[in-house]
């Protein structure tokens, strides 16, 4: 299959952005030795220089109680405060030094889960927008089936060869009425309410689908789509909706680099104890060379990898000329399943 150039297409999205998070360093100590102005004002501090930094210690003492006696590994726990202004909910990621102490970053939880909400509403009206032209093909062209159909036994003439037709008519109907309610059941199931509970999710199954509701698109780019499912027992605990919907933001954004018509392939295996959704796109024409810094600034994909963060997975593109994205999630474990 042809590689691709330097020619840059910028996939489609929009400006919205998660904040950046404010900054604060602790010596090995624990105690402040640098913070930010964003973290000053998470943190409600409005005092300079080491008074500032004192604040800013007393502020995380509670929350810095979750930090390990041994600087081995990252954390992320939550920190509340209240003050005049209110109740305050932030996160707190800490990272290890390699000099020793951490590395904290800030950020308002309320303002995360705010922009996560809107920016999965716009990726999942887009979503529905690139899905009405299939949705419409699928229910109209069995629909002009059937109608062309009951002409022909209208107008069938009487005798052996009429009954022939009508009969051939009349299984027509029969089989296009089946598929409508197929797909009518297919139609419900995607519009119906979002299910809020967790559950067992078949990654395997979500592929399959997937790869279903994009089939018109890729045949409209001429994008031969490849899917390889592994071994089974490829499940994740969680919500089923937010997983379908990551993969479909993915799936759209390496169709936007297949225009010119390629290879979209799109597998779902076990990796150790994870489970590895890999979409990758490959382009046949001139200008269809990705961008990573492109991707990963997009809304779309900030709330799938929002989505896998949230299941306790991750979500990485892979450093080809390709697209590629991997998003890996904890494999639902049956032993635990009681627990």
């Amino acid at each position: 299959m042809a590689g691709t150039d330097d020619n840059a297409r910028v996939a489609p999205g929009n400006d919205l952005s998660f904040p950046a998070p404010g900054i604060v360093l602790l010596a090995p100590d624990r105690t402040v030795s640098f913070a930010t102005e964003p973290a000053l004002r998470l943190l409600s501090v409005s005092l300079t220089g080491r008074t500032g930094m004192d604040a800013c210690g007393q502020r995380l003492a509670g929350a810095l109680q979750s930090l390990p006696d041994a600087a081995t590994a990252s954390r992320r726990f939550p920190l509340e405060y209240t003050d005049a202004a209110g109740r305050h909910r932030l996160r707190v990621d800490a990272h290890v030094l390699a000099a020793g102490g951490w590395l904290l970053q800030l950020q308002d939880l309320d303002q995360l889960e705010s922009l996560a909400l809107v920016l999965s509403d716009s990726v999942r009206a887009q979503m529905w927008k690139r899905l009405r032209p299939v949705l419409h093909h699928d229910f109209k062209a069995p629909i002009q089936s059937i109608l062309w159909s009951l002409e022909i036994v209208e107008r069938a003439p009487t005798g052996k060869e009429g009954d022939g037709r009508k009969r051939d008519a009349l299984e027509v109907i029969r089989k296009e009425t089946a598929s409508l309610q197929v797909r009518l059941q297919a139609l419900l199931e995607e519009i119906a309410p979002y299910d809020t509970e967790s559950a067992i999710v078949d990654t395997g199954e979500l592929v399959r689908h997937a790869a279903h509701l994009t089939r018109s698109e890729c045949g409209l780019y001429g994008v031969d789509t490849d899917i390889a499912v592994g071994a089974p027992d490829l499940h994740v605990q969680g919500h089923r909706d937010d997983l379908k919907q990551a993969l479909m933001t993915l799936l759209f954004i390496a169709l936007d680099y297949l225009r010119e018509g390629g290879n979209l392939a799109l597998v779902s295996a076990r990796a150790g104890n994870s489970i590895e959704l890999v979409i990758e796109g490959r382009s046949t024409g001139e200008s269809g060379h990705a961008v990573r810094a492109d991707v990963i600034a997009q809304a779309g994909y900030q709330v799938a990898a929002t989505i896998a963060r949230e299941h306790g997975g991750q979500l990485a593109m892979a450093d080809r000329s390709s697209v590629c994205f991997i998003m890996t999630l904890p494999a639902f474990q049956k032993e635990n399943a009681g627990t």
